[in-house]
């Protein structure tokens, strides 16, 4: 089964199905648009690229791809394979934990999903779904199409002084790092849906004072996985717990702690695989304890010290109380394989600090390399990537404590 936006427009008509700060478009206007677009278009049946910079027209290029019997390409380069389906579109991985991949994403997976949360969120009463994170993201163009199918307005946020500007009853799906820099939100702002990064508890203690009427949920899930599990965390928030799973979601738990999802929310593969995956193994470690899935963190970011496997969340555990943030990751040794560096935001006085965790942690999981910064850099999708720290110390781009 194919996505085809016509079955929105015969639905919706006349109610508004985007809005920007200087326009808006009904779902029929949005359709005579992407019709208008479509017919510029000359091929079918190819891989095309869609990766405008602007929201509007990613939107008109996106439907107007798949409108004229084509797949949009959500990346920066063309892949040199084609599908062996028919995909409702192409993506790329974030890379934050690795080589960027092209996956493919079928529309009755999303389609499931979106019906799900629809029933688990409580959409009804709200008009407005949102979000900060570019179009060219999985959450990004996940809360787009979510918008889409239930007929709401779909609304780019792209700054969080607008979430002080907003007129309607509001959703926000969004990355923790974008909402935590916010100075609060309007009245209409009515539930924030966090995902693309785990929130910590001194996180949650923020975003309560800043947004006290807002109901807070965290998700968890990936590209390829979509939803896994989700938490109200309203209801407070348990170190490292990202939330019972979601329905029609069964979790293995490997000997290794490797996380393998089996759900009716999974990609449809790598381009390039020849079958579908009828599970999938996600990046992050971790276990369930009373069908709460805990994360130990991930695979990737997992630091080789002389042999020993440090879990950078044990580190950033035993600091929470000596800086404002902290992310602790590997860095190149000749010797070691690799030694630990941790990047702190507004620390203690530095001989408290090592003193603290010479307590905390044995000395094997010690940082070698205490360093400073105004803030904690992130990747271009608004997410903390440990690659990309590394990345950024070989480029001397932090100052010692």
């Amino acid at each position: 089964m194919t996505f085809q936006f016509q079955k929105l427009v015969s639905k919706y008509h006349q109610k508004t199905a985007l809005k920007f700060s200087n326009r808006e478009y009904t779902y029929d206007q949005l359709d005579d648009a992407v019709a208008q677009a479509a017919e510029k278009i000359q091929t079918n049946n190819q891989l095309i690229l869609v990766n405008d910079v602007t929201p509007e027209a990613f939107i008109l290029h996106f439907l107007a791809v798949i409108s004229s019997g084509n797949y949009p390409v959500v990346a920066e380069v063309l892949p040199l394979k084609m599908p062996t389906d028919q995909p409702f579109f192409i993506g790329q991985t974030s890379g934050s934990t690795g080589k960027p991949k092209f996956y493919v994403r079928d529309w009755p997976s999303w389609r499931q999903g979106f019906q799900v949360a629809n029933q688990l969120f409580d959409f009804q009463a709200d008009s407005v779904i949102a979000t900060a994170s570019p179009l060219t993201t999985s959450l990004g163009l996940h809360t787009l199409m979510l918008a889409l199918y239930l007929g709401k307005t779909f609304q780019f946020i792209n700054t969080q002084a607008e979430l002080k500007q907003l007129t309607a009853n509001t959703v926000l799906f969004s990355v923790p790092t974008f909402v935590l820099q916010a100075g609060g939100g309007s009245a209409y702002l009515k539930k924030i849906i966090l995902g693309g990064g785990q929130l910590s508890q001194k996180g949650l203690s923020q975003l309560q004072n800043k947004f006290p009427k807002s109901q807070l949920i965290e998700f968890y899930g990936s590209s390829e996985a979509s939803f896994i599990s989700w938490q109200d965390l309203n209801k407070g928030k348990v170190a490292s717990c990202v939330g019972q799973l979601f329905p029609d979601v069964n979790l293995q738990i490997t000997p290794q702690q490797a996380i393998v999802v089996t759900s009716p929310y999974l990609f449809a593969g790598y381009l390039g695989q020849m079958v579908r995956p009828q599970h999938w193994q996600v990046d992050d470690l971790g276990y369930l304890d009373h069908q709460h899935l805990f994360l130990l963190g991930r695979q990737a970011d997992l630091i080789d010290h002389g042999g020993n496997k440090v879990l950078p969340s044990e580190i950033e555990a035993a600091v929470q109380d000596l800086a404002t943030d902290c992310v602790a990751f590997g860095v190149p040794d000749d010797i070691y394989g690799q030694k630990i560096a941790l990047l702190l935001i507004n620390p203690v006085d530095k001989i408290y600090l090592l003193a603290t965790l010479k307590k905390r942690l044995p000395a094997f999981k010690r940082p070698q390399y205490y360093l400073t910064s105004d803030k904690i850099p992130c990747t271009r999708n608004q997410k903390i990537s440990r690659i990309y720290l590394t990345a950024l110390y070989l480029k001397g781009a932090f100052c010692e404590l």
